[in-house]
């Protein structure tokens, strides 16, 4: 088994849409998906973050096993450089990820995140030629003093994988968050909120926002249809 379907039985496993899973890694759902189709494979830091979202270990996601027999003397030991490659890669996650749990990495412990409540609408002056500017204004649940808010806009520019950070303003007075996003004149992206304490963090898979032309959008958030 390829491992293009050992990740896609693994977030199935788990009952996560792709949609889900690539909020909770930070990645674009269109990421995922080439992925599991094979047409693409992630880089080393999303490996790690597919490990501890899934709980797998590299081997179960790469799919390596051992030689459990001695092959006999008068044959040669064959090993070609695709499986030595792999059998590298899945020792070095092994140790970059006992490493991390040793020095006090958060791999469990996220902050729930839930917004009840947003509204959104377009800035019309601080649009440009290739991005609108989208105002959303929403309200985190589950606040605390010392958390931090932000939106980050996922979409594919020149067949990459691009994001953009906005920084959200929270208000105390009206318990709400604000911040501008800027979303690209074509096709859909998706937008994550993010909260974190400095410690641990924690997401939400927000929405997502397709062009539609003239300065014109359409918003739809998890499980809806777009309008």
């Amino acid at each position: 088994m390829e491992f293009g379907e050992k990740f896609s039985a693994a977030r199935k496993a788990k009952g996560f849409s792709q949609e889900e899973l690539a909020a909770k890694i930070e990645v674009s759902r269109q990421a995922v998906s080439k992925w599991e189709n094979g047409t693409a494979q992630p880089e080393t830091a999303n490996i790690l973050k597919l490990c501890e979202v899934l709980e797998v270990s590299p081997n179960e996601l790469f799919g390596y096993e051992p030689q459990r027999e001695s092959p006999p003397e008068d044959k040669k030991i064959i090993i070609s450089s695709k499986s030595l490659a792999i059998f590298g890669i899945t020792i070095l996650l092994i140790i970059l990820i006992f490493y991390g749990c040793k020095n006090g990495v958060q791999t469990e412990k996220t902050i729930r995140f839930p917004i009840t409540s947003y509204s959104h609408s377009l800035v019309l002056e601080e649009c440009t030629e290739d991005f609108l500017a989208v105002e959303i204004i929403f309200t985190p649940g589950n606040h605390k003093d010392g958390y931090r808010y932000s939106l980050s806009v996922f979409y594919e520019s020149d067949d990459r994988n691009t994001v953009r950070k906005s920084d959200a303003v929270y208000d105390p007075e009206t318990g709400t968050c604000t911040a501008t996003i800027f979303v690209p004149k074509a096709g859909e992206s998706q937008v994550v909120a993010f909260v974190s304490n400095g410690r641990i963090s924690g997401t939400n898979l927000f929405c997502w926002i397709e062009y539609s032309g003239e300065n014109e959008y359409l918003l739809r958030t998890l499980g809806e249809s777009y309008e």
